[in-house]
C-alpha cells in the first residue's frame, strides 16, 4: 500500500530437534529454499520427523524499516540476528517490528513440546472432553483443528508464515492499518474511515467511485473522515439482484491508492431469516472448509465461481478450520455470495476464565473481523462451532454450555468491529441446542441437521422436523465422476463410530432406488457406481428444494464445499474442485426460478414455484402424468403468475380439478402411471421443471436414448432425447464436462446440453447415459 513491499522471495527453511537450538547461531541447516506466505509442509511434506521438530525460516533483512507479519503458525519466535523481538503463541494475530540487524529468523516451534509447555501453567479446568479433537490440549492454543481432527481430516500440522510478510522502508509513506465502514442513512450511502499512516504526510483525502475526493481529517498520521454518496446502487447476493460494488481510492499527497471497494446494503436476521435491503433471502450454500491443507490458502476463486454457478448464495466459513483472507472476501463480494463466518472456537471447552486468554481473544476478533467491516457480504458472525452441542450432548446442564462468553462478551467484541448480526455457536436454540425444532422467543435458532443423513431418518423428516436455519447439513460420502481414478475411496466417518458415511448413502440408495447397494456392487459395479452418485443428486435436490418451499426453513448449507483429498467425501466438489454429480442436484434446488411438485396424499399434488428475481413471472405451468414412461394419462395447463422475491403455492385442485388419483395415494386398482412431469413455459422457453414419482423411480421401464453432437457459437452441444421417460440422465466425457448433468428427460421434448473444454483442445467423444437407459455415445 503505497511504498509497502512483499517479502515473498529470499526465504530459506532449516529444521532441527525440538529445542535444540536455542537461537538463530544455533542453526547448522541444511537450508532449503522456502515459499512466503507458505507452510513448513509445502516444503518438507505432510508427513515426517518435522511434526516434532522446530522449523526455522530465514531472510537477509531488507533495510531500515517495518516488518509485518500477517499470520505465523503457530508458537513463533522473530529473531533479528541473536535477538529475539517478539514470542506469538496465536496464528491469529499480526504482529508489527522494526528492523534491525542483518539477517531475520522465524522460529516455529514444535507443537508437542509447546502444547506441553503450554499445559504446565495454571488454567481454568476443562469441564467436559471432547473425542472429536485428537489433542485434548488444543483447546489451550489458538491454531486451527485441521490436521488435528481423526477420521475426516487428514493430519496436516499448521506450520509456518501462512499469510504474507510485508516492509515498509524507513522515510516511506505507507498505510499500517485502516477501518473502512459502509452503511445507508436514508436513500445515500456513507463510507467511514479511519486510516493509520507511517511517513510524512501533509494532505489525505478519500473518493467513492467516481465522486470528487473529500480531504480527511489528519491528527497526527491518523485520518478520518466520512464520504457521502448520493443515491448508490444497493449490494445483493446474486441470487437477487447485482453485488453492486463502489472504487474507494485514498489520495496522500497527490499519490494515489486503492482501497478494497464497498457494498451499500442493510443486513438483518429476522428469527433465523436473513433480510438483505429488507428482502427475505432463502440462503443455499455450502461450510467452507479449507480444500488445501498443506498452504492453507490458495486461489479460492475456482470454489467461489463454482458456488455462484450452482446458484449458492451463501458460505459458511466454519470454526474448525481459519479464517480466510482478503481475497476469498474479495470474491464473496464481487460473486454476491454471503458470508457466515465463525470465530474459530469449536467442540473444546476454552479456559475464558483466564484472563490472558480472553485478553488474546478479544484481539484476535478485532484482527479477524477488522477488514471486513465494509464487506457487504459478510452476514452473520457466530461464536464458534458445535462448543453448545458437545456439552449438551454430554448431558451436561445449560449452566455448563450456556457460556456467557460467547452470549455476552464476544457479542460486545463483534459489535464493536462489524455492524451484523451476530450468534452465540452453531447450532443454537432455546432448548438443546442440536434440537431442530425449538419452542420460546427465539424459535429455534440454527441447527446442524443430519437426520437425513447421519442418522438415516426418513427423508419427509426434513420437511417436518421444523428446521429455522441448517447451518450444517446433508452429510454423504458424495461419489465423484470417472475422472476420478478411485471413486470410492475414503469415505469419512465420525470418530467412534462403526460405520462410515458411505453406509448412511447406501442406506438412502436401498430406499430411493429398492436394491441392496453391497450385493449390487458384486453383481454390477457398473451400476451400483451410478446408483451411489443418483443418491446424492437426488437427496441434495430434493430435501434442499423441499426446504425452500415449506416457508419456516430459512437456509440450509450442505456439509461441506470441496474434498480434501480424492474420493468419496463430504464435498460437493471434488478435491481439484470439479463438481460432483451431487453439485448437479444442489444446483437445480439452488436455481433462482425453482418448480417443486409437492404430495399432499390424499389432497393430491400441489405445486409450489419460487421466484427470487425483482420481476414478476407470468408463465404457464404444463402437467403431464405419464404410464410406461411415454403415454399421457391425464394432463393440465395452468396459467400462473409468481410475484417477484417471493414465492407461489398451487393447490392441488387448481392444478386437477377432477380427480384423478394423481399421487396413488387411494390405490383403487393398479396405478394409472408411473411418473408426473412439469415445466414452467413462457412463450415455448421452458424456465424450470419438476417431476414427481408416486411409487419412486425403481419401477420406471427401460428408456432408449439418443445423443446428437452439434457445433455452435459458444462450443458444442450435445441434444438428448427419449422414447420414453429417462431419470438421471448424465454425460460422460474425458476432456469437457457437461453444464447440466443428472437431470431427467421427457419423451418429445429434447434437451440440449452445453459442453464445456476441461483441458486441451480435444473434439468431445462421450457417453450418455441414465439409470434406466443403456449408454450411447456420441
Amino acid at each position: 500500500m503505497l511504498e509497502r513491499v512483499r517479502l515473498d522471495d529470499g526465504w530459506q527453511l532449516a529444521i532441527t530437534g525440538s529445542g535444540a537450538a536455542k537461537t538463530p547461531g544455533a542453526v547448522e541447516g541444511p537450508w532449503h529454499d522456502a515459499p512466503v506466505p507458505g507452510t513448513v509442509a509445502e516444503v518438507l511434506g505432510t508427513a515426517g520427523r518435522w511434526h516434532d521438530h522446530d522449523v526455522w525460516y530465514r531472510r537477509a533483512m531488507p533495510g531500515p524499516g517495518l516488518l509485518e507479519f500477517g499470520g505465523l503458525a503457530t508458537v513463533t519466535e522473530i529473531w533479528a540476528d541473536e535477538t529475539l523481538l517478539r514470542r506469538s503463541e496465536t496464528m491469529f494475530a499480526s504482529h508489527r517490528v522494526a528492523t534491525q540487524g542483518a539477517h531475520l529468523f522465524l522460529c516455529f516451534r514444535a507443537l508437542n513440546a509447546a502444547l506441553a509447555a503450554i499445559a504446565e501453567r495454571s488454567w481454568p479446568r476443562a469441564r467436559w472432553r471432547t473425542g472429536l479433537v485428537a489433542d485434548r490440549r488444543l483447546r489451550l492454543l489458538r491454531t486451527t483443528l485441521l490436521g488435528h481432527l481423526p477420521a475426516w481430516c487428514p493430519p496436516v500440522q499448521a506450520a509456518g508464515p501462512w499469510r504474507p510478510v510485508t516492509f515498509v522502508p524507513a522515510g516511506a509513506v505507507a498505510v499500517v492499518e485502516q477501518r473502512i465502514v459502509a452503511r445507508i442513512e436514508g436513500e445515500d450511502g456513507v463510507v467511514a474511515v479511519r486510516i493509520a499512516l507511517v511517513g510524512p504526510v501533509s494532505a489525505v483525502a478519500l473518493q467513492v467511485g467516481t465522486g470528487q475526493p473529500v480531504p480527511l481529517v489528519c491528527d497526527g498520521l491518523v485520518a478520518t473522515g466520512e464520504v457521502r454518496v448520493p443515491a448508490p446502487a444497493r449490494w445483493w447476493p446474486h441470487t437477487h439482484g447485482v453485488p453492486a460494488l463502489h472504487a474507494v481510492t485514498l489520495h496522500v499527497d497527490g499519490r494515489t491508492m486503492p482501497l478494497a471497494p464497498v457494498g451499500f446494503r442493510t443486513i438483518a436476521l429476522d428469527g433465523m431469516m436473513v433480510r438483505v435491503n429488507g428482502v427475505a433471502v432463502f440462503c443455499r450454500g455450502a461450510v467452507w472448509i479449507t480444500p488445501d491443507l498443506v498452504r492453507l490458502g490458495g486461489d479460492p476463486g475456482p470454489l467461489l465461481r463454482a458456488m455462484r454457478a450452482a446458484g449458492l448464495n451463501m458460505v459458511r466459513v466454519s470454526g474448525v478450520g481459519h479464517y480466510q483472507d482478503r481475497a476469498f472476501h474479495a470474491g464473496c463480494d464481487a460473486l454476491g455470495i454471503l458470508v457466515w463466518q465463525d470465530l474459530m472456537f469449536a467442540s473444546q471447552d476454552y479456559p475464558f476464565a483466564d484472563p490472558a486468554f480472553r485478553a488474546a481473544v478479544e484481539v484476535e476478533t478485532a484482527w479477524a473481523l477488522g477488514p471486513l467491516a465494509a464487506s457487504p457480504s459478510l452476514a452473520v458472525v457466530c461464536g464458534g462451532s458445535e462448543v453448545a452441542q458437545q456439552a449438551a450432548m454430554l448431558g451436561l446442564p445449560a449452566t455448563m454450555w450456556r457460556d456467557p462468553f460467547y452470549t455476552e462478551t464476544l457479542r460486545s467484541a463483534v459489535a464493536a468491529v462489524v455492524d451484523v448480526p451476530y450468534l452465540p455457536n452453531s447450532p443454537w436454540g432455546d432448548g438443546w441446542p442440536f434440537a431442530p425444532d425449538q419452542g420460546g422467543p427465539n424459535q429455534g435458532g440454527p441447527t446442524h441437521y443430519y437426520g437425513v443423513g447421519a442418522y438415516r431418518r426418513p427423508l419427509h423428516e426434513a420437511e417436518t422436523a421444523g428446521v429455522r436455519f441448517a447451518s450444517e447439513c446433508l452429510a454423504f460420502a458424495h461419489v465423484p465422476d470417472d475422472r476420478t481414478a478411485d471413486p470410492w475411496a475414503s469415505p469419512p466417518r465420525d470418530p467412534g463410530a462403526a460405520w462410515d458415511f458411505a453406509d448412511v448413502r447406501d442406506h438412502y440408495t436401498a430406499l430411493l432406488f429398492g436394491t441392496d447397494p453391497a450385493a449390487h456392487r458384486l453383481s454390477d459395479p457398473d451400476q451400483a457406481l451410478l446408483l451411489a452418485r443418483a443418491t446424492s443428486v437426488v437427496l441434495l435436490e430434493q430435501v434442499v428444494a423441499g426446504w425452500r418451499c415449506t416457508g419456516q426453513t430459512h437456509g440450509a448449507l450442505v456439509w461441506h464445499l470441496a474434498d480434501f483429498e480424492p474420493g468419496a467425501g463430504w464435498g460437493v466438489l471434488d478435491a481439484v474442485g470439479r463438481p460432483k454429480p451431487a453439485w448437479h442436484g444442489l444446483r437445480r434446488a439452488s436455481a433462482p426460478l425453482l418448480l417443486v411438485l409437492r404430495d399432499q396424499g390424499l389432497s393430491g399434488l400441489g405445486a409450489c414455484i419460487v421466484n427470487d428475481g425483482a420481476a414478476p413471472i407470468a408463465a404457464t405451468l404444463r402437467l403431464r402424468c405419464l404410464r410406461d414412461g411415454a403415454v399421457v394419462v391425464a394432463e393440465a395447463d395452468v396459467p400462473v403468475v409468481v410475484p417477484g422475491r417471493g414465492r407461489l403455492t398451487i393447490a392441488p385442485a387448481t392444478l386437477f380439478p377432477r380427480f384423478f388419483d394423481v399421487t396413488y395415494a387411494y390405490r383403487f386398482g393398479p396405478p394409472d402411471h408411473d411418473v408426473t412431469t412439469a415445466w414452467l413455459e413462457l412463450d415455448g422457453q421452458v424456465l424450470a421443471t419438476a417431476q414427481h414419482f408416486p411409487r419412486g423411480r425403481a419401477v420406471l421401464g427401460p428408456a432408449v436414448l439418443t445423443a446428437a453432437l452439434r457445433p455452435d457459437a459458444d462450443g458444442w452441444t450435445v441434444d438428448v432425447t427419449t422414447d420414453r421417460f429417462a431419470t438421471c440422465v448424465h454425460l460422460a466425457d474425458g476432456a469437457w464436462s457437461a453444464e447440466e448433468n443428472w437431470f431427467d428427460v421427457i419423451p418429445g421434448r429434447p434437451c440440449r446440453v452445453a459442453l464445456q473444454a476441461d483441458s486441451g483442445h480435444v473434439p468431445p467423444a462421450g457417453t450418455v447415459r441414465a439409470l434406466n437407459a443403456a449408454a450411447v455415445a456420441y
